[in-house]
């Protein structure tokens, strides 16, 4: 017999026990050897899995500005917390429609029972879009990781509620901005007097056309319905 402290013991009477937990998925091989013929032996495989436990959301945030607050329609927003998705971050492709999934590696969002489209997922932090037809003042907000259901916390609802995305991703500094010659805008190149520049945003709330959930942008491009200021 020989204990194996990493996947599991075996007993002197040569019962396996598994681990009480694993971080990653594991395949265990064990082999038995005859003590009277050392040349006889029989193996067995077990595959270990990691327990999956509910998902805990901890914040919902502006994907942009990466504050916490009042959310909007077509807005792309961010969950922290736990067991929320896959170990390793995976991002979404579209679907044979060219729409973004409400599923991604075993993980939804839904607002209000509205399924979201999901941008990307990993244990700790998952991106949605979301869905334009919430409405009211409030929103429950859930998490479904493979069939485990989170606890659903309440989030504020506003008709807007705007980020600039930065070039640090953090929400402070400097913000993405493009100059009008295509170049991007910093200290070293300033946009001209006069010129215009391009900003990157999210939160803008309904849209012109109206806005499809996980129906990428295509002309004509959807205009803000409140004005831009």
């Amino acid at each position: 017999s020989s204990d194996l402290p990493s996947v599991g013991s075996i007993t002197t009477g040569g019962f396996y026990s598994a681990p009480a937990s694993v971080s990653s998925p594991q395949t265990v091989t064990v082999t038995a050897t005859s003590l009277a013929d050392p040349f006889k032996t029989a193996s067995a495989t077990v595959q270990l899995t990691p327990a999956v436990t509910a998902p805990t959301i901890t914040a919902v945030v502006n994907s942009a500005s990466n504050l916490s607050g009042p959310i909007s329609p077509g807005e792309i927003v961010v969950l922290y917390g736990s067991g929320l998705g896959t170990p390793q971050l995976t991002q979404f492709q579209t679907d044979g429609n060219g729409f973004i999934p409400s599923e991604l590696a075993g993980t939804s969002v839904v607002f209000n029972g509205t399924p979201a489209p999901v941008i990307y997922t990993s244990a700790t932090q998952v991106s949605a879009v979301v869905p334009y037809e919430i409405t009211g003042t409030a929103v429950q907000v859930t998490i479904i990781y493979k069939g485990h259901t989170s606890t659903s916390p309440t989030v504020p609802v506003a008709v807007s509620a705007p980020g600039l995305f930065t070039q640090d991703h953090s929400g402070f500094g400097q913000a993405v901005a493009l100059n009008q010659d295509g170049s991007v805008n910093s200290g070293s190149q300033p946009a001209s007097a006069g010129s215009f520049i391009t900003l990157y945003a999210t939160g803008e709330g309904q849209t012109s056309p109206p806005g499809v959930d996980g129906k990428p942008a295509t002309a004509p491009v959807p205009q803000p319905i409140l004005p831009v200021t």
